[in-house]
């Protein structure tokens, strides 16, 4: 794994100290979010040229959260609020040879062809990594996980939470693409990773970060998977806020 760095962020003079101080507090403090997107020409364009449309739309979900500063921040494991260099992925993925569902981690790269060479190196070179030891092992939370449920059509998730102050990394559950070329996102963060300036319950929280996300996934993935620019994108989503 290549090293990350991160800044920890003073609460005492943090913009959002009020927020997550109240917020932390919640039982649950998670806010999830589900939107379908449009990726028939995505998926059509990475089966033409021999690519997987799974690590397409990873690099694009990455790209978007590592240009956005708000979905840097997170709870370390020592409990203090930092932001992160870069935010790599974990996904659970079927490897050649073994029964089940092997997690491996993913190095976000900003070319995504060298991150969908090095993704496919990591699946065909797996080492002892196990349905759990990806997630057991972490020391940082620099990461989102990125389940994949191709066989299922959704149109809202729950997540499951690790501890009483939520998942301490966002979740992300990418569902089946339908016949009409659409396919269900949908995303589960805590405030420190997912707000920008106001409430952690509040639309307007995710509405800078994710409008820039519509784009910048649009920007890098233009000529593999132009149609899956309305990933996060405020106007499309069903919100459930739990909080």
């Amino acid at each position: 794994m290549e090293n990350n760095g991160k800044r920890i962020i003073s609460l005492e003079s943090w913009k959002r100290r009020e927020n997550w101080l109240f917020f932390s507090g919640f039982a649950n403090p998670m806010v999830s979010l589900t939107c379908p997107v449009e990726a028939g020409g995505a998926y059509r364009r990475a089966k033409a040229q021999g690519k997987s449309f799974f690590l397409v739309y990873l690099h694009a979900i990455l790209s978007a959260f590592n240009e956005i500063d708000e979905l840097h921040y997170r709870v370390d494991p020592q409990g203090q609020i930092v932001r992160y260099d870069r935010i790599d992925a974990i996904a659970p993925v079927r490897v050649p040879g073994r029964d089940g569902f092997t997690t491996l981690r993913f190095t976000y790269r900003p070319d995504a062809g060298e991150f969908i060479d090095a993704a496919r190196e990591v699946i065909s070179n797996p080492g002892d990594a196990s349905a759990y030891s990806a997630e057991n092992s972490l020391t940082e939370n620099d990461l989102i996980l990125v389940s994949a449920v191709p066989c299922l059509a959704f149109t809202s998730a729950d997540f499951t939470l690790r501890g009483s102050e939520g998942n301490p990394y966002p979740l992300i559950l990418v569902g089946k693409l339908g016949d009409d070329g659409k396919m269900p996102i949908a995303i589960s963060s805590t405030t420190a990773s997912s707000t920008a300036s106001t409430s952690a319950a509040s639309t307007h929280s995710w509405s800078t970060p994710c409008s820039r996300a519509a784009r910048l996934v649009r920007l890098h993935s233009a000529t593999m998977s132009r149609e899956i620019g309305q990933v996060l994108n405020v106007q499309k989503f069903s919100i459930i806020v739990r909080t």
